[in-house]
């Protein structure tokens, strides 16, 4: 009897070697071409976690072959694995410590425009945040102003946190309107450049040149294309008939399927040309912020990161999560630096005011 469950169990594992072997390839595959490459980098950690499981169940059976075999898949997709935990706190990490500047990453989700927290008070909240950090470089996601009202987020921020100077994203205007992408800074922003780098979904990836002082610092905000799922579609309705639940269940995930698959094809055409435009930037030392909507272990994270280091990576430890939704445990938000800067600190928030987490490092130029 033992041997066949042994025999059984051999299949699974070689499953996982397949995938580990095809895992290899997520930083060089764009899923603007093969989709489901973007889905197998959203089931790598499950794969990962599966695979070392079956690791230790081999050593206890001393079935040394088949350790061998999860030993392999793990060897040949660390370079996608390795990624998604953080050993960076064993380092010195000090907020206090010196350094010429400091910078804070922010899905702001419209600063909770439709009361989403159920918090009157939240955009106040999330305002006087900011100010108590006072980073001196601001890059904000799924920003909303409405000029000359209450809502007047640009000007509420410029006066509440000190910043002289700002500079606009706009993915949409209508009106005094404006939802996008801004950058707040207390050094002067020399120039603001806003890069087309999705004609479908007129996404824009916004590029800031700022005078430090010491040297000029290109900052990059970018916000890649959500996912597009509603709660709906997280929602399995429970009937009292086991056939209409599972109905209700499949129709379910036949939704997020499609919704995936074309997210991951429209990402991969923003990484690919946010990937090029940074790339090319190569004057002046590099930070780039933002939301890429998707895990280390994807095409949009090794592409829009290229040869820049990864902030979390090092200072931060653990999965580092950044967003709080259902599935709270995903590292999503990114603040990559070129290695002509020495990063001092960085930490995430574990504040309410968004359905994503705030970023904050200090670099010395």
């Amino acid at each position: 009897m033992r041997k066949v469950i042994f025999r059984i169990l051999y299949l699974p594992q070689l499953l996982l070697l397949v995938m580990l072997i095809f895992m290899h390839y997520i930083p060089t595959v764009s899923p603007a071409e093969y989709q489901l490459m973007g889905v197998l980098g959203l089931l790598t950690p499950v794969v990962a976690v599966l695979n070392i499981a079956f690791l230790f169940f081999w050593l206890i059976a001393r079935k040394y072959l088949m350790v061998g075999i999860a030993l392999l898949g793990l060897f040949i997709s660390w370079n996608v694995i390795s990624v998604g935990f953080g050993f960076g706190c064993l380092k010195t990490n000090d907020a206090e410590v010196a350094k010429d500047f400091s910078i804070m990453s922010y899905n702001v989700r419209l600063l909770d425009l439709y009361d989403w927290t159920g918090d009157k008070n939240n955009r106040i909240k999330l305002l006087d945040f900011i100010s108590s950090k006072s980073p001196d470089i601001l890059c904000l996601q799924e920003f909303y102003t409405k000029d000359g009202t209450g809502l007047d987020n640009i000007k509420a921020i410029k006066e509440k946190c000190g910043y002289p100077y700002v500079e606009t994203c706009a993915l949409k205007r209508h009106a005094n309107r404006l939802w996008g992408s801004v950058i707040f800074s207390k050094f002067p922003i020399v120039k603001n450049t806003n890069v087309m780098i999705n004609e479908d979904d007129k996404n824009l990836l916004q590029e800031a040149i700022i005078d430090i002082g010491k040297d000029r610092l290109r900052v990059y905000n970018i916000h890649l294309h959500s996912n597009k799922l509603s709660p709906q579609d997280m929602t399995i309705q429970n009937d009292s008939s086991m056939l209409q639940t599972a109905k209700s269940a499949l129709k379910s995930s036949r939704s997020v399927f499609t919704k995936l698959l074309k997210a991951y094809k429209q990402r991969g055409v923003e990484a690919d040309l946010s990937g090029f435009v940074i790339d090319e930037s190569n004057e002046y030392p590099t930070i780039v912020c933002g939301d890429l909507n998707d895990l280390p272990s994807s095409y949009s994270y090794f592409n829009v990161k290229g040869q820049l280091e990864d902030a979390f990576l090092e200072r931060g430890c653990g999965v580092g999560s950044t967003y709080r939704g259902k599935i709270s445990f995903l590292r999503i938000d990114y603040m990559f630096f070129s290695n002509r800067l020495r990063i001092k600190y960085f930490d995430r928030f574990l504040v309410p005011y968004s359905d994503h987490l705030p970023l904050m490092g200090s670099f010395d130029l």
